[in-house]
């Protein structure tokens, strides 16, 4: 059996108590390193420079710079940095606004123990 490294994630949103939240569910997952965690997308546009994260969860709507300019501003520098936009306004606009900035996934917040599952599985193919 072949050892793979884990996939790198910094996790970035406004809300800490979910932060935390999200933090303690991946760091169970051995497949899952958290490389840091943003409460900002200043902070995180910051942080993607220092950890180098593979996956970037990514919250929508924050105060300042919001979850679509951190994407246009990170796909602009490297577009290997896969960015899951992870909100809870799951309409069809938002969800074409993340596509339009470069965002490789949209994440309905309450999916996102499902969908981080297909989200590592492709990463690590």
């Amino acid at each position: 059996m072949v050892d793979t490294m884990p996939v790198k994630v910094l996790l970035v949103d406004d809300n800490i108590i979910y932060l935390r939240t999200v933090s303690a569910l991946l760091s169970n997952k051995p497949e899952i390193e958290i490389v840091g965690c943003a409460v900002s997308g200043e902070e995180a546009l910051e942080l993607v420079e220092l950890v180098n994260p593979d996956l970037i969860l990514l919250d929508l709507k924050m105060p300042g710079m919001d979850g679509l300019e951190v994407t246009r501003r990170i796909k602009a520098d490297s577009k290997a940095i896969r960015i899951a936009i992870v909100t809870a306004s799951c309409d069809g606009a938002y969800r074409r606004a993340a596509e339009e900035a470069g965002a490789d996934d949209y994440i309905c917040k309450d999916r996102l123990t499902s969908e981080l599952r297909r989200l590592l599985e492709e990463l690590m193919s």
